[in-house]
């Protein structure tokens, strides 16, 4: 796994590289941070400001690099059945293939014990060239991991402490949610940039349904699709935005299996139907 964590602790500056300074400067002014294993069961990503460390453990980079790499096929296969059909044609989505079901099985077994590593599952390589898989899939789970430790720091930076009433810890989630949002997306600016960054805020996004879905819900945060539609409002995509038709193609299968996607003019309407579709199933 040590790869893995070289390759985070350099990817949190690099998601908003316009504000690595300022990172460095007014977030971690105490000086340099290290990042950590981990040994606490079910504490996947913490920040420990006394220890100036972000603790993070193998089973919550495994469980985020395995979702990423489901996503990232999941995309492609979408884009190359859209290419056989009319733009507003319904497409059908399918999580049959054995693959996806194994590596999809793996994440979300992950956030209740550690298992080992499929064979056909490949591991991230930070050196990849983007016009391949793994390049990108790696550079997927590198910005969707950068904003969930981004979360963490949030709450170090904002002074959250942890022995406080349930209702307060969820407004400091969703404080902290924004606070890693807008440290992506406020000085993004508009074009690929800004379609990459919120690609990676949805898989990271996507990653917390699943643990809601696998643990159920908790007292101390707030509910996933509370969190994505506090998130999305900060999306700001036109309406063919490429990211929005692959958040479409990525979390319709995964999060509602059960609902038949008709056709749609443009990825923006796409996106719409997903928004109203998880807010019904998903309903607080």
């Amino acid at each position: 796994m040590e790869p893995m964590y070289s390759l985070v602790s350099k990817a949190v500056f690099h998601i908003a590289p316009e504000r690595a300074t300022e990172l460095s400067e007014n977030v971690f002014s105490t000086g340099e941070w290290a990042l950590k294993e981990s040994t606490v069961n079910g504490s996947w990503f913490c920040a420990i400001p006394q220890e100036k460390t972000l603790h993070i453990s193998p089973a919550g980079l495994a469980s985020i690099w395995s979702l990423s790499f489901v996503a990232m096929r999941l995309s492609a296969a979408a884009v190359r059945a859209r290419r056989q059909t009319h733009p507003s044609g319904a497409l059908s989505f399918s999580l049959n293939d054995d693959e996806f079901g194994q590596f999809l099985a793996f994440s979300t077994s992950l956030f209740k014990s550690d298992r080992s590593w499929p064979e056909l599952l490949p591991r991230p390589k930070g050196d990849e060239p983007l016009s391949s898989e793994i390049g990108r899939a790696t550079n997927l789970f590198l910005g969707a991991t950068s904003w969930v430790v981004l979360h963490e720091i949030a709450h170090v930076h904002h002074g959250h402490e942890k022995l406080i009433p349930a209702s307060e810890r969820v407004r400091d989630e969703f404080q902290a949610d924004r606070f890693a949002t807008d440290w992506v997306l406020e000085e993004a600016r508009n074009g690929i940039q800004r379609e990459f960054r919120v690609l990676t805020i949805s898989v990271a996004m996507l990653w917390i349904f699943l643990n809601e879905m696998t643990l159920g819900r908790d007292t101390e945060h707030p509910a996933a699709i509370l969190r994505f539609r506090e998130v999305a409002q900060h999306f700001h995509l036109k309406g063919r935005s490429v990211a929005l038709e692959q958040i479409f193609y990525i979390l319709t299968p995964i999060l509602l299996p059960e609902f038949a996607a008709p056709g749609f003019d443009t990825p923006k309407e796409a996106f719409d139907w997903l928004y109203e579709r998880l807010g019904e199933k998903f309903a607080v």
